[in-house]
């Protein structure tokens, strides 16, 4: 079927559309918890399938949090959110002058309406002059700076730990990634490998292989 939702079936993800089509927009209490970890992730060439300097692809070892914050059988969510964002390009306009703007934390949904780059955009980027260089075209759709890329959600069940594992024992999570076959017949996912692709783990550590 069609991937996307039929009009009548498609549930606002904001208060105003919400409201509009005569829903109840509700929201929920602080759960009184630490922030969030936020920060930057390493440099990522194109089509290196997440590699980086390392030889090895992107990673975050997440600490799974104990003791009251999450009951036994929870269900969490993971939402991943791919952004590409891009510095390849001058101060937008309506940042002053001068100011700390960084294309990276600092380009949000404010910029919609009023993007960094028009699409296609022409000039002399090299600075030749018209005569010797003509007029210069880059090929870029605005929507391809500073948008989300990707989306994916995954749903899983935290458990507590076993009878007997004291809550100072490292448990370490073990799973795989990929799918079966050689780089070409699984592109553009990965071949199957184990994820943290180096284990090191201690005397007295567990592994939960997955």
């Amino acid at each position: 079927r069609d991937p996307l939702l039929d009009p009548d079936e498609q549930v606002p993800n904001n208060r105003k559309a919400c409201e509009s089509d005569s829903g109840s927009w509700v929201e929920q209490e602080p759960w009184d918890i630490d922030p969030p970890y936020c920060g930057g992730l390493p440099d990522n060439r194109d089509n290196h399938h997440g590699n980086i300097g390392t030889g090895k692809m992107q990673s975050y070892l997440w600490t799974i949090p104990d003791g009251d914050e999450i009951v036994d059988g929870d269900r969490c969510v993971l939402r991943l959110r791919y952004n590409m964002t891009s510095n390849d390009f001058d101060q937008p306009s309506g940042v002053e002058d001068g100011a700390d703007f960084d294309p990276f934390f600092d380009l949000d949904s404010s910029f919609n309406t009023n993007p960094p780059l028009g699409n296609d955009p022409k000039a002399d980027f090299i600075g030749l002059g018209i005569q010797k260089s003509g007029v210069l075209q880059v090929q870029v759709a605005v929507n391809q700076f500073g948008r989300t890329f990707q989306d994916r959600s995954h749903t899983f069940i935290v458990r507590d730990r076993p009878d007997g594992v004291a809550s100072d024992v490292r448990i370490v999570n073990y799973n795989v990634r990929g799918r079966r076959g050689n780089i070409v017949q699984v592109y553009p996912a990965v071949e199957y490998d184990f994820v943290p692709e180096d284990l090191e783990v201690n005397v007295g550590d567990l592994i939960h292989f997955q």
